[in-house]
């Protein structure tokens, strides 16, 4: 991060920037091995370490998410919908925190899911895995059948996930999420989202900050498809792969906010941010 000092104490109006070195965050290691065939936890934990890479806060998040959860939900039990949840962490997480909520885990991603699974099963039934396109048109549909309150959520959580999708495509998304939660329930997203325009010199600073932490390819994807106990699903991931692009657009954590306050909800605000990791919060 830069300091910012005055040129001349007689200028204060001219500021130049003061370079310090960014304090040392841990940086995962590339594997030196993978995880045996079928050691599902132990695949799991190797993906939540490349994804801490990308988003090196994600600890200090995850307790804003449940910071949020505890303290503007009314009691539980709740129903929460893990909006691209992957292999479940943070699921797991929430189950563990708040022992009476129920999650729906939902992904495209088939090698993610199965991983997942294999991992924490469904919890004891706590936990419901749907493989769900979020470009599907009817997608909430098919996360249960019917329309009764069951069918409802209290909270939607996403970490890393709407990324993915342009800006029309999200405020669709946002405005089917409106329409499960129930009122006074809260989305939660948290991703790397600008703080300002990408184009802005603090946007651009605040990214290479966060990019310092990653690590280059490490071959994760090869390993996955190597193992013999994934090969169904590597393939069916494979006839997935044109429906799992991303955006390749980064939309600022206001746009986000301003995207949840026309698909209907009542406010939105920014909870937590270090830099351009950022959780934004949506109240129903």
């Amino acid at each position: 991060m830069s300091q910012w000092r005055t040129r001349d104490e007689r200028r204060p109006s001219e500021w130049v920037p003061v370079v310090t070195e960014p304090p040392a965050i841990e940086q995962p290691a590339t594997p030196t091995s993978w995880p045996a065939s079928g050691d599902w936890p132990a695949w799991a934990g190797t993906w939540d370490a490349r994804m801490h890479a990308f988003f090196p806060h994600r600890p200090a998040c995850n307790a804003a998410i449940v910071d949020v959860l505890a303290g503007l939900l009314p009691a539980s039990p709740w129903r929460i919908l893990d909006l691209g949840a992957g292999t479940g962490s943070l699921s797991r997480a929430l189950l563990d925190r708040f022992p009476d909520a129920q999650v729906v885990a939902l992904d495209l991603d088939p090698v993610l899911m199965a991983i997942g699974q294999g991992t924490h099963g469904d919890a004891d039934g706590r936990l419901t895995w749907r493989q769900v396109n979020l470009r599907d048109t009817d997608w909430p549909d098919q996360l249960t059948p019917g329309t009764s309150p069951d069918a409802s959520f209290d909270a939607v959580v996403s970490l890393a996930t709407l990324h993915h999708f342009s800006g029309p495509e999200m405020a669709a998304i946002y405005r089917q999420l409106h329409g499960i939660l129930k009122p006074g329930g809260l989305l939660l997203n948290a991703e790397a989202l600008p703080a300002s325009p990408n184009a802005t010199r603090l946007a651009q600073a605040f990214h290479e900050a966060r990019r310092r932490t990653m690590v280059p390819a490490d071959g994760f994807w090869e390993a996955i498809a190597a193992d013999a106990a994934l090969a169904e699903t590597v393939a069916a991931r494979e006839a997935l792969r044109g429906q799992m692009r991303g955006a390749g657009k980064r939309l600022t954590a206001e746009a986000h906010c301003r995207a949840l306050r026309r698909a209907g909800f009542a406010e939105a605000a920014v909870a937590w941010r270090h830099l351009d990791e950022a959780l934004v919060v949506g109240l129903r």
